[in-house]
């Protein structure tokens, strides 16, 4: 009888187990979530980039803009705006009494530090355009066209800044003048041409036969008349600017100073505010109180202090009103624009009109005050602070001597200082 040979080829062989199927499963299903965590953040790096590339050139396009166009020709603004106003006026270093349509109470004396330069301003001409066309469109010509000088009676007025309504005492918070030199002979895409990317064209869609005539191909701007009758293209609005800023000297009305404003996919249009004396205010711009210093006060004269703290902000808004949508990298303006007669004496170590900007580095959740129906956050900002609050002394945490304001804008992505001086030949 002949016994059988095994194979030494299949001694021991043996299949895997089902333990070692799943935890090899296991490990792979790591490595792939891994892998997949990277390509939001991928697209997240890409945006960003693409937002600071896209910035930077729209800057640089609106510094020559502001230097080779005359934006801030100090003589058209003098011109129009003292034509509306009956007298010589001119709104870099003026400003007239005027008083909230909504509170009923008498024009407020206006009283401001000259002695830094001009009075800040923002010049906003696109702002102003849009939303000029769509009440106008909607029939509302006498107030549309009273936009451009902040009349009582508009809509929230278009100030930058104004808002503070809720608080028991805003008169830090008049806001800063919205100016605009469009006028109705300028033409839709002249006015987008100078304040938004030439790179944001508005193409056809396939098929399209409308204005621009064409078969409709999506490698085709649409192309619309300009005043002069030739085919023109015309930019979505997706990446914008503003310049807000002052005089640099109130006896030279030719060099200024301030930040020039790139937004993405910013709102022309009103929003519904429901604050107790505001019903209406600029979409895309929120007023918050902010206390700009907040931590230990300092004393720095009699019944004054201000914050050793000179990167930390308190920003504060009513319960009843939506998340101001702070997050890391937003920006946020001071906007003070105060008659306080406080800010201008000694007492006071900056000036009672201001316009700076600062990114947020690090912020804090949203705490609510059961005893004041208010929520405050916590900021950290990227810069030591321009100006500070006037804090009580010896009151921790912080107590403010009087109500400063936050705008939060969260279409801003970027935000540069520029100083320039205009041409006059």
């Amino acid at each position: 009888m002949i016994a059988p040979v095994s194979s030494p080829l299949g001694a021991g062989r043996r299949g895997l187990t089902l333990t070692e199927i799943l935890i090899s499963i296991l490990i792979m299903g790591i490595g792939l979530l891994s892998l997949a965590t990277l390509f939001p953040l991928g697209l997240i790096r890409l945006r960003e980039a693409n937002r600071a590339t896209r910035s930077t050139l729209l800057a640089e396009s609106a510094s020559s803009d502001l230097v080779a166009t005359g934006i801030t020709y100090k003589p058209f603004y003098t011109a129009i705006y003292s034509n509306y106003y009956g007298s010589p006026f001119d709104p870099f270093i003026s400003e007239p009494a005027w008083s909230d349509p909504n509170s009923g109470s008498p024009p407020l004396s206006k009283t401001f530090d000259r002695s830094s330069g001009g009075w800040p301003v923002v010049i906003d001409p696109l702002w102003v355009y849009e939303v000029e066309q769509k009440m106008m469109a909607a029939g509302n010509g006498p107030q549309a066209q009273a936009l451009r000088f902040d009349t009582p009676g508009t809509p929230s007025e278009t100030r930058f800044g104004l808002g503070l309504g809720w608080l028991s005492s805003s008169n830090n918070a008049y806001g800063l003048r919205r100016l605009s030199h469009s006028l109705p002979g300028l033409t839709n895409p002249e006015i987008e041409r100078r304040y938004a990317s030439i790179d944001d064209l508005v193409y056809q869609n396939e098929g399209d036969t409308g204005p621009g005539g064409g078969q409709g191909s999506m490698l085709v701007p649409v192309m619309v008349p300009n005043a002069s009758g030739y085919p023109t293209s015309i930019n979505d609005l997706s990446y914008t600017w503003l310049f807000t800023g002052k005089q640099s000297d109130v006896s030279n009305g030719l060099t200024f100073d301030g930040d020039i404003v790139v937004c993405h996919n910013r709102a022309f249009e009103f929003d519904v505010a429901n604050l107790p004396n505001r019903t209406m205010r600029v979409a895309g711009e929120m007023t918050v109180q902010a206390i700009w210093g907040y931590g230990p006060p300092v004393t720095y004269g009699p019944n004054v202090a201000y914050s050793a703290n000179n990167t930390t902000v308190s920003l504060r808004w009513p319960a009843n009103q939506p998340d101001p949508g702070i997050v890391v990298g937003a920006w946020i303006c001071d906007a003070t624009y105060s008659n306080d007669p406080f800010y201008f004496t000694a007492l006071s170590k900056y000036p009672g009109q201001r316009c700076y900007w600062y990114r947020v580095t690090r912020r804090s959740e949203p705490r609510y005050d059961p005893g004041t129906g208010i929520n405050e956050m916590i900021v950290t900002i990227d810069r030591p602070l321009r100006a500070q609050t006037p804090l009580q002394p010896g009151v921790n945490p912080a107590v403010p001597l009087g109500i400063e304001p936050a705008v939060i804008m969260p279409s801003v992505v970027n935000v540069i200082p520029k100083v320039f001086t205009i041409q006059t030949n």
